[in-house]
């Protein structure tokens, strides 16, 4: 076959068509688009708020965390200074 050949073949074979009907109302009866969605699904708009929520949480767990550490670590500070000072005076 020559270059010619293979061209009007593939012209002959790759035709444009319409879908059938029957095959959109079956994409529609699935719930599925055909010609894309809108951008804000009631779903993803709820995925992200919940991803919001979520992260909000996580992000003020940590913080709380922090928080408690520091105030531990001033605490074991604050201890070993104390019992350097008292075990200087018992001496």
């Amino acid at each position: 076959m020559n270059r010619k050949q293979i061209e009007s073949l593939l012209a002959e074979v790759l035709t444009p068509v319409e879908p059938n009907s029957q095959f959109v109302r079956s994409l529609r009866a699935r719930l599925v688009t055909y010609q894309g969605g809108g951008a804000l699904s009631p779903w993803m708009i709820l995925a992200v708020l919940g991803t919001a929520i979520l992260l909000a949480i996580t992000s003020f767990g940590v913080l709380l965390r922090f928080i408690i550490g520091l105030i531990s670590l001033f605490g074991l500070l604050d201890n070993r200074r104390q019992s350097k000072t008292g075990s200087r005076a018992s001496v």
